[in-house]
């Protein structure tokens, strides 16, 4: 859906140019480090890979406000997912909040930059509330056509010397509940990954701290779903210390996830605002990998709901024959449920620094999430994704691997990818 606004609101100018290189030569070397960061997650060079996305997102979405961005860039001429027009209440809201925050730990001057959130604020009401996002016009405003969707403020958070997992986690008691869930056999060679457990305090204090404050001030939430915004591996949810916990659990489950490398990872922002947009979940879904990692990071006092606002896992696995399309689509939801009408589930409440193992196969969905408002409140969810979707005997099946368009519903579309991109798409 495209849409035209009509608003005069003030002019606004800042310099965020890219100097050297054409518009045309900046594209072309993002390219080139975005195919280079596949070959190193072909080759399982997660450190490579990540800081080669980074880059490749800075160059992709540089700022000028000085400027109009080409009418060529592909940013532009996609009407797509992450595009740099493609906007709705709940991303302009939490673009606003974001700003303001920004503006209050000292991480960008006031001005411009209170000046630009007042100017979201005013914009918000102006959009549809019948959709998640739209695809604006150009020419509406100045500032739309050159801010929103670009790397205002990325950052990329180091290791941490101590490491990430907390000395006082108790994973061998993680992994005994993992393997003692009552689930129906894994085929033949896929034993491994069949379980569901989910255990308290994984994070040691100062991980979590950086983490959360990474999730808050980076401006890398540049893809909007139907209740919450999201940031992925492909783009700049990818620092050295979102790597570090990724090796640090494989280390620390080497029976489950030691033979299987970080295939995807993102992170999930939901909206705390029901007139931007109606608090739901992620709907009903399973991922094309062997093991699936969630984790939150928001603080207990910000949900409002203490027995909700987690994950349930359902204890059907989605059909081997069935494809990305047919098990990861809001178009299949209802055929999902259908399918899910006889099984049997796990709820797990939110609770800050809980982390959920469980086989990827399986079904899932987000509880409502029911949080306090205000910008920190907002719940945060982190997804690692380990290993291909098991077929037996040590092969991997990714079912019909339909690569058709699909709908994603509400006003937003979607295309399902390569499997090693496909979280870009990912509910």
């Amino acid at each position: 859906m495209t849409l035209r606004l009509f608003a005069c609101i003030g002019w606004f100018a800042a310099s965020y140019a890219n100097a050297g290189l054409s518009d045309s030569d900046i594209w072309k070397k993002a390219e080139r480090l975005t195919d280079e960061a596949s070959d190193a997650m072909t080759r399982g060079d997660l450190s490579v890979a990540t800081k080669k996305f980074f880059q490749a997102c800075k160059l992709r979405r540089a700022v000028n406000l000085e400027a109009d961005t080409p009418e060529d860039h592909p940013l532009l001429v996609a009407r797509e997912d992450g595009g740099f027009r493609r906007l709705g209440r709940m991303k302009l809201r939490h673009d606003a909040e974001q700003l303001e925050y920004l503006v209050s730990v000292g991480r960008l001057p006031a001005k411009p930059y209170a000046s630009y959130a007042a100017f979201y604020r005013k914009v918000i009401p102006k959009l549809p509330d019948k959709h998640p996002a739209v695809d604006l016009e150009s020419g509406v405003h100045k500032l739309l056509d050159r801010l929103p969707n670009r790397a205002v403020h990325l950052t990329s958070p180091g290791t941490l010397p101590a490491g990430v997992i907390s000395e006082t986690f108790d994973v061998e008691s993680l992994k005994k509940r993992f393997r003692r869930s009552e689930l129906a056999p894994e085929a033949t060679g896929c034993e491994a990954q069949n379980g569901i457990a989910f255990a308290d305090g994984l994070l040691s204090p100062e991980a979590l701290r950086v983490l959360h404050e990474w999730c808050l001030e980076s401006t890398m939430w540049f893809h909007t779903r139907a209740g919450y915004l999201a940031s992925f591996m492909q783009e700049a949810f990818n620092a050295p210390i979102i790597v570090q916990l990724a090796e640090g659990l494989r280390k620390a489950l080497p029976e489950i996830l030691g033979d299987h490398q970080l295939m995807n990872m993102w992170a999930f922002k939901y909206s705390n605002n029901e007139s931007d947009w109606p608090l739901e979940g992620t709907a009903v879904h399973a991922d094309v990998a062997a093991v699936n990692v969630n984790l939150w990071i928001t603080n207990d006092q910000a949900n409002e709901d203490p027995d909700g606002g987690g994950l349930v896992v359902y204890t059907k696995q989605a059909p081997r024959d069935w494809g990305f399309a047919d098990y990861n689509s809001l178009d299949q939801v209802p055929k999902i449920k259908e399918y899910l009408h006889d099984s049997d589930r796990v709820v797990v409440p939110h609770k800050q620094n809980r982390v959920v193992l469980f086989n990827s196969n399986l079904f899932h969905e987000t509880q409502k999430p029911r949080f306090r408002p205000g910008y920190a409140n907002r719940r945060i969810n982190l997804t690692l994704l380990f290993g291909r979707r098991c077929a037996g005997a040590g092969g991997t099946n990714e079912g019909r691997a339909s690569r058709k368009q699909t709908s994603s519903g509400k006003g937003t579309s979607r295309s399902k990818v390569s499997p090693q991109d496909q979280s870009k798409n990912e509910m």
